[in-house]
């Protein structure tokens, strides 16, 4: 149905009855149609319980990643709680084994004794096989030698000369047209031994030192090489060896047992001086000797422990 209005119109407008009826349809239409168009309740709450465990299970997990990182960070800090223990108690065991070994130490000097053995150079080893290091003679004609221990090879070999009680000087090899030597090795004991007191009640102590001193300059040296040390009858050895060039060791043979000592971080120059020590336990104590090597005032290397007598 279309309607003009105008505002300038004396007509009023009159429906008739068949609009009425149409439009009470109408109305009533729309009533019946409205419970169609309300909110659903059931569905709005199980739209929101699912809402609500989908948070729950999102909390849950996140609880359980929350969880797994406490208790990670609990093992790293019970860890850390263990490595700290362990700490305390190997920092405890070292101050221990330290406090000791001082009163050891402490003991040791109050119980050991310098012994003083006038001692000096005596004699000049000749060559042997069974030796306890390599020795050998100046030539064949061995002319330096004990009773002659002051002199020239007459090959022109270089070797050791005895000059007197004290000292001991190396003469090089003669080296020109008419000669060509080759520096030998000379091994040199002393006079007397290091012998251990029948009845001793404290440790004692016997220690000689031998100084280097070279007449030239050290870089025009192309080879020098030196050895300090004891040995027994029995062919048992303790001896530092110092190659100028080469390597510093220790060598030894106990019973038959042999080995060897790299020291490192240890440079020989002029003046140097290598010493030697031997100490005897107590008489009364089954502890074993043992002989230590210095340069230069300080001990270097290990003790070298004797199980048998010297």
């Amino acid at each position: 149905m279309k309607e003009d209005i105008s505002s300038d119109s004396d007509y009023e407008l009159i429906h008739s009855k068949g609009d009425l009826g149409q439009e009470n349809e109408i109305e009533d239409k729309n009533v019946f149609e409205k419970p169609g168009n309300q909110i659903n309740v059931e569905e709005l709450k199980q739209t929101f319980q699912q809402m609500i465990d989908e948070i729950k299970t999102e909390n849950s997990k996140q609880n359980s990643v929350l969880k797994e990182i406490i208790e990670q960070k609990n093992e790293k800090i019970i860890c850390l709680e263990n490595k700290v223990k362990q700490m305390e108690e190997s920092t405890d065991k070292k101050v221990g084994e330290l406090t000791e070994e001082l009163e050891q130490i402490s003991n040791l000097n109050k119980e050991l004794y310098f012994i003083q053995a006038p001692n000096k150079w005596k004699e000049i080893k000749q060559k042997c096989p069974e030796a306890s290091w390599f020795t050998e003679d100046c030539c064949e004609a061995k002319c330096i030698n004990t009773e002659n221990p002051v002199g020239n090879c007459v090959k022109g070999n270089g070797f050791a000369n005895l000059i007197d009680d004290e000292n001991i000087e190396y003469i090089d090899a003669k080296r020109d047209n008419n000669c060509h030597g080759s520096d030998k090795s000379t091994t040199i004991y002393a006079e007397n031994s290091f012998n251990k007191s029948k009845d001793s009640s404290n440790y004692s102590l016997f220690y000689f030192e031998a100084k280097y001193i070279s007449k030239i300059k050290e870089e025009k040296i192309s080879y020098r090489k030196i050895n300090v040390g004891l040995e027994n009858s029995s062919n048992n050895y303790a001896r530092l060896s110092f190659d100028i060039d080469g390597f510093k060791d220790i060598w030894f043979n106990i019973q038959n047992q042999e080995g060897c000592i790299r020291l490192q971080n240890i440079h020989w120059n002029n003046n140097d001086i290598f010493g030697c020590g031997l100490v005897y336990p107590p008489s009364s104590t089954n502890n074993f000797s043992y002989i230590f090597f210095t340069h230069n005032g300080k001990q270097i290397g290990i003790k070298i422990f004797c199980t048998f007598p010297l």
